[in-house]
C-alpha cells in the first residue's frame, strides 16, 4: 500500500475521475484527500454529484477525507483552498486533477523525490508531465526548471506555505528588470507581463501564481526526463483546456525507469526550460496569434473570390 499521501480534485467530469481513480488504484494510497468544486449552475448538480459518487467506488482499505463544497468556489481559489486543508493535515502530499492520468511509475518517482529534496529550500515542486518535446532517454531521470509543471506534481508544506495568490509584490516588480533577469527574450517578459496582469485582476486560475512564488523565492522544480502524464481533459466543457490539438505537441506518456538516476548538480537545464517557453508559454501565444492571421487572411481572400 502507498504511503504518500495523495490529494485528488475533482468537479463536474465523471468520465476524468473514473480515469484518474482507475490509475490511483494501481498504488493504493492509504490516505486520499479528495477536493471537490461545487457546481456552477443548475444543469452541473447531477453531474457533480455523479462525479463524487465514484470516489465512494473505492475497494481498496483507505482513509479518505473529503472537502465537498456545495456552491461553485472557481479554479482560481478552489484548488489553494484545498491544499491549505490538506497541509493543515500532512506535511508533503502528491496532487492531481481530475484530469491528469498518471502512468504507473510517477508514484514512486515523487515518492522518491520527495524525500530527497524534503529540506532542499531551493527545489519547490516535483512534476511527472513533460510539455517540452519527445522523450529523450538520457543519462538523468529529471531535471531542474524554472518552470512549475502542475499536471500531476508533489510539494510540501513548507514549501507551498510561500504560495502567494495574490502575487502582493508583483505592482513593485513589474517598474523593475525581474522579469528580464529570469525570463530569455523580450516576448517571454512580454507575455508573463500580461499574464500577471491579468493574474492582479482576477484571472481564474491559480498556476501562474505558482510560477511567480517560485520565481520570487529562486526556487526550482523537477521535471521528469520522460512524460507520466497524460491529460484527458481537451474538450469543450474544460475550464482552461479547450483547444484539444494541444495534445498533440505532448510526448506520450510513458514510464519512468528505476532506480533513479539523479543529475550531479543542482542548477537549470537552460536548454529545456527554452523550449518549455516555446511551447508551452510565450510561444504558444504567438502560435496562436499566427494561426488567427492566417485565418483573417484565409478569409479574405475567399471574399474576393
Amino acid at each position: 500500500m502507498f504511503q504518500t499521501p495523495i490529494a485528488l480534485f475533482i468537479f463536474n467530469r465523471p468520465y476524468c475521475t473514473k480515469q484518474l481513480l482507475h490509475a490511483i488504484a494501481v498504488v493504493k494510497p492509504a490516505r486520499l484527500f479528495v477536493i471537490a468544486d461545487g457546481p456552477r449552475n443548475a444543469n452541473e448538480i447531477e453531474l457533480c454529484e455523479q462525479t463524487r459518487a465514484i470516489i465512494d467506488q473505492i475497494d481498496w482499505p483507505c482513509i479518505i477525507l473529503k472537502r465537498y463544497a456545495n456552491t461553485n468556489i472557481g479554479c482560481r481559489d478552489s484548488i489553494p483552498n484545498g491544499l491549505q486543508w490538506v497541509f493543515n493535515q500532512v506535511d508533503e502530499c502528491i496532487i492531481l486533477e481530475d484530469d491528469c492520468i498518471p502512468q504507473p511509475s510517477f508514484f514512486s518517482f515523487c515518492e522518491v523525490l520527495l524525500s530527497r529534496y524534503k529540506h532542499n529550500e531551493r527545489v519547490m515542486t516535483i512534476g511527472g508531465h513533460r510539455s517540452d518535446g519527445p522523450n529523450e532517454f538520457g543519462t538523468e531521470s529529471y531535471y531542474f526548471s524554472k518552470y512549475p509543471s502542475v499536471w500531476g506534481w508533489a510539494t510540501w508544506k513548507e514549501k507551498w506555505a510561500k504560495f502567494d495568490l495574490n502575487m502582493s509584490q508583483w505592482v513593485a516588480l513589474r517598474e523593475s528588470n525581474w522579469l528580464n533577469e529570469i525570463l530569455p527574450t523580450p516576448k517571454a517578459v512580454a507575455y508573463w507581463s500580461r499574464i500577471f496582469n491579468q493574474m492582479e485582476n482576477g484571472l481564474n486560475t491559480w498556476d501562474y501564481a505558482l510560477a511567480y512564488t517560485c520565481w520570487l523565492h529562486q526556487g526550482l522544480s523537477i521535471r521528469p526526463r520522460v512524460n507520466m502524464i497524460s491529460n484527458v481533459g481537451f474538450s469543450k466543457d474544460a475550464t482552461h483546456t479547450l483547444q484539444k490539438e494541444m495534445v498533440d505537441i505532448y510526448p506520450n506518456p510513458s514510464d519512468i525507469t528505476f532506480p533513479l538516476c539523479h543529475p550531479k548538480s543542482i542548477r537549470i537545464d537552460v536548454e529545456a526550460d527554452d523550449r518549455i517557453e516555446w511551447v508551452s508559454f510565450s510561444g504558444m501565444d504567438e502560435r496562436i496569434l499566427e494561426k488567427i492571421r492566417v485565418r483573417i487572411f484565409e478569409s479574405r481572400s475567399n471574399e474576393g473570390t
